[in-house]
């Protein structure tokens, strides 16, 4: 699930989902816009999603993304590409470690 911050945001983030889609992910954006940052993050865990992508001004300016797993735990800002990476060998190897 990736998370855009504010409406400045939003665009960028259709590019991250895009990016995600066409390497093979299954992502979804979260378009609810009258909901506060923590609503959205706690939907996407509810909704068992493995890892939350937010996504603001500054990861739009770096071509980063904000990891969060769906326990919770801060992951940290790592460029999409590294992101796209360590999920693809996580996915190859069929781990299930939450941490990559």
């Amino acid at each position: 699930m990736v998370v855009p911050v504010g409406g400045n945001s939003e665009s960028y983030a259709k590019q991250v989902v895009r990016q995600f889609r066409d390497a093979g992910f299954m992502a979804d954006l979260s378009d609810d816009q009258g909901a506060t940052l923590n609503k959205k993050i706690r939907s996407a865990q509810l909704a068992q999603y493995n890892y939350i992508l937010v996504v603001g001004d500054k990861e739009r300016e770096s071509g980063t993304v904000n990891v969060r797993s769906r326990q919770g735990k801060q992951l940290g800002r790592r460029p999409t590409d590294d992101v796209l990476t360590s999920l693809t060998l996580l996915r190859d190897t069929r781990s299930n470690l939450d941490e990559f």
